[in-house]
């Protein structure tokens, strides 16, 4: 691969994934050592894109590209300027095959009005809701989530210690005050967030789970690959946003393949899979062709 493409590709991919990739995961997806990525980062700040890094755990160093700098809590959700779009799409076209760029410069559309690619539902009411979370987690504030929707249609105040914001996902991870457990919220879910004047109690109960493309926490990941095809992967993307970073197109025309770790249990694939079944083809691993006979075998019995 070229300077030039793998410069682009990782651009993409850091835009794609902000916050999500050391310069050693970085390395290990393109083959080439560290220093070369730390080259290449060089090169993308001498283009004028400002590189960020944000520290998290074992002191590990993950990267995002903020075309812009600032606007308080927000600032990783910055829009791409015409400008910059415009000078991306071009490089884009320019040293990549075609349909490779195309692809490329559909998913920078995606990105409306924010940096981020994937997140496509938020508006300014949510940058608020997220703003306002932010604020919370930094100043170890506890918020109230009011009339919060949950999956079983019950509408009502949680309490809790907000210590995870995870726009790209559409969820937040918190403690909450009254069950005394660690839950996932979804932010389209609470209608508004009301910072309270206590401060946090339960920080050493905090504990970030990893959360998979069909946000469900996991401890023991599974990788998976699907060959999909157009109307999964609409789907795919329509309702799991995040999928984005984790497709590539397949040889055949409108075929993609999705490729992640997902939670052990397969959840949310699972349901995927069922919908879209005529447009989807179990690659790996045998453990979830296996689950998806189970589950094609209970739904034959039901309907007798």
């Amino acid at each position: 691969m070229k300077a030039r493409e793998r410069i682009l590709r990782l651009l993409t991919r850091v835009l794609t994934n902000p916050y999500i990739f050391t310069k050693k995961d970085l390395a290990k997806k393109f083959d080439v050592s560290i220093d070369t990525i730390e080259d290449d980062i060089d090169f993308i700040v001498s283009a004028g894109l400002h590189v960020d890094i944000e520290v998290k755990e074992k002191n590990q160093n993950y990267y995002a590209i903020l075309p812009e700098k600032g606007f308080k809590e927000l600032s990783h959700l910055k829009s791409l300027t015409e400008s910059d779009h415009a000078d991306i799409s071009r490089a884009l076209y320019q040293f990549l095959p075609s349909r490779d760029a195309r692809s490329l410069v559909q998913k920078l559309e995606t990105l409306y009005d924010f940096q981020r690619l994937g997140i496509r539902a938020l508006r300014r009411t949510a940058l608020e809701r997220i703003d306002d979370l932010e604020r919370a987690r930094v100043a170890k504030r506890q918020v109230m989530l009011e009339n919060y929707t949950s999956n079983s249609g019950e509408v009502r105040n949680r309490m809790v210690e907000c210590f995870f914001v995870n726009a790209e996902y559409d969820t937040i991870q918190a403690y909450e005050i009254e069950s005394k457990k660690i839950k996932h919220f979804r932010l389209p879910r609470i209608n508004r967030v009301i910072i309270l004047d206590s401060k946090w109690e339960f920080e050493h109960h905090h504990d970030k789970k990893t959360t998979d493309v069909f946000r469900i926490a996991h401890l023991d990941p599974k990788r998976v690959q699907l060959k999909i095809k157009t109307q999964a992967y609409n789907y795919l993307l329509e309702y799991y946003p995040r999928a984005l970073g984790e497709t590539s197109s397949a040889s055949e025309p409108n075929t993609w393949y999705f490729e992640a770790s997902v939670n052990e249990n397969f959840f949310g694939l699972v349901n995927f899979i069922m919908a879209n079944s005529e447009h989807v083809e179990i690659m790996f691993p045998e453990e979830l062709k296996a689950v998806i006979r189970q589950r094609t075998k209970a739904l034959l019995d039901k309907l007798g």
